[in-house]
């Protein structure tokens, strides 16, 4: 049952993006000067993975996860700079003021959220909507973490090709580097 909820909301979640939103929102990662994922909560795992992924192409990037450091660093950007807050309700206060700041001062703002209208769909450049329907025993926010996280790997991939051979090659002496880690 899990597997087949799973399935059926990453089915819908195909179904609600809008593929110029998606190029929109590889286009901002790509050509961005700095790169700030936010997320509270458990959107803060989906913002940490993005990081993780895009932190190995060269961009300078950032997971914010609390509240207060976020102000701070959204206080910093400017034009050229991308926020990615990830979050599921897409009315989380914390998101919300970290996020307008940092849009005030010219960052362009990609909002991943579920389907439907929100404060912070209407604070963004970009939104990417997930769909998951909720039950008893697993709520809609659980299992809209695995679309979210399958939306990142889609941007980051976007994000690669955008700017390839420059990101093979980050790529690949990041793959190096973590080579020494190993065992």
């Amino acid at each position: 049952n899990i597997f087949g909820m799973t399935r059926t909301g990453l089915n819908e979640t195909v179904d609600a993006l809008d593929p110029a939103e998606v190029e929109k929102a590889v286009d901002l990662l790509a050509g961005a000067r700095r790169i700030e994922f936010m997320g509270v909560g458990g959107s803060a795992a989906v913002a940490h993975d993005a990081y993780h992924k895009f932190l190995r192409l060269g961009t300078p990037v950032n997971a914010l996860m609390d509240p207060h450091d976020a102000v701070q660093v959204c206080a910093t950007l400017g034009p050229g700079d991308v926020v990615l807050a990830v979050s599921h309700s897409g009315r989380t206060r914390d998101i919300l003021d970290a996020v307008k700041l940092a849009r005030d001062l010219g960052a362009s703002v990609i909002a991943i959220s579920r389907f439907g209208r929100s404060p912070l769909q209407r604070l963004a450049d970009v939104t990417l909507h997930t769909l998951s329907s909720e039950t008893a025993y697993r709520s809609e926010a659980i299992a809209s973490r695995i679309a979210q996280l399958v939306i990142i790997d889609v941007l980051f991939v976007g994000a690669f090709f955008r700017n390839h051979p420059v990101t093979s090659a980050n790529l690949a002496r990041s793959r190096s580097a973590i080579q020494s880690k190993l065992v």
